[in-house]
């Protein structure tokens, strides 16, 4: 569930992921392209923060403060990316596929990786423990969090209008770039179109 961007795009600002430091860590700023350490602030061991882009092979990411943390792995967090509900009984396997153990309908997971499928993006693996993961292919609902408008809002997607009610919460499912996938409504939305809102994590 990585945003596609580089570091020198700032208009993510959707959250995908939680993060918690086991420690106190560092905090950087993107000044003329390169990452400043900002002084006299960091994050709090404990703390949790939303995260709105992740590169792992740069080992950098971007929390909804706008600031970033590098060396991710080496501070250890922990990171989780939504949850599932079993919508049937469904089958935990291990990376290569040995079952595990069978999860009952109705059990909630947290999600600590969502990794696609080499030749279907559509399908996908949820990792929910070390070395355990459930397919997308099970009966399984994903959440990523959900969005609530402060006003009462009218989008226009696929040639259609919804309306979106203040102060109810949208499950989302999906994010690409400020672009995310409504649940409930199963439609597209382009957030920074919309007018105040906000954002809160599974």
């Amino acid at each position: 569930m990585e945003a596609p961007i580089s570091l020198t795009n700032h208009y993510i600002q959707v959250p995908f992921a939680k993060i918690i430091f086991p420690y106190d860590t560092s905090l950087f700023e993107l000044k003329h392209s390169e990452l400043v350490k900002v002084k006299n602030e960091h994050v709090a061991r404990g703390t949790s923060h939303q995260v709105v882009y992740l590169d792992r092979e740069e080992d950098v990411m971007q929390l909804d403060s706008k600031l970033y943390v590098q060396q991710v792995a080496h501070h250890n967090p922990r990171i989780t990316f939504g949850r599932i509900e079993l919508l049937a009984d469904a089958k935990v396997c291990t990376r290569t596929g040995l079952v595990q153990r069978i999860v009952k309908e109705g059990a909630t997971l947290k999600v600590l990786e969502v990794i696609p499928h080499k030749e279907n993006p559509d399908i996908v693996r949820y990792r929910i423990g070390k070395d355990s993961y459930i397919s997308s292919l099970e009966a399984v609902k994903f959440i990523i969090g959900h969005i609530t408008v402060a006003n009462n809002e009218k989008v226009y997607t696929n040639g259609t209008f919804y309306n979106l009610t203040a102060n109810v919460p949208y499950f989302y499912d999906k994010v690409h770039a400020n672009i995310i996938h409504l649940t409930e409504l199963d439609i597209w939305v382009d957030v920074s179109k919309l007018g105040t809102h906000r954002f809160e994590l599974i």
